[in-house]
């Protein structure tokens, strides 16, 4: 799933992987750790794939964030607000670390 994020994000912005901006890493951070978090508070995934497909008229960003949702609902769902917070910090950290690390 990490790498269909990645490969998406490359296709998504119009500049190289290896030429991504730190803040838009930051935000897909940001991003991905609501997603989660929406994830372990019980949010449809149709609900959530909805805000998607209306995040861009790109459909390559489209996907970028339809596959960082996807990501987020593969989490297992945690019972205490302490480690629903600790999973979904986790995987945004993972989605970030591939974005700054995208060469």
């Amino acid at each position: 799933m990490i790498k269909a994020i990645l490969f998406a994000a490359t296709i998504a912005t119009p500049i190289h992987a290896d030429a991504l901006p730190p803040k838009v890493c930051a935000a897909m951070e940001t991003m991905t750790y609501q997603f989660a978090m929406a994830r372990m508070n019980g949010a449809p995934l149709a609900k959530t794939m909805a805000i998607a497909d209306a995040s861009s008229p790109e459909p390559a960003v489209q996907e970028l964030i339809r596959q960082i949702i996807l990501g987020a609902y593969a989490l297992p769902i945690m019972m205490t607000d302490k480690n629903k917070a600790s999973v979904s910090t986790e995987y945004a950290a993972k989605v970030a670390l591939m974005c700054y690390n995208a060469k």
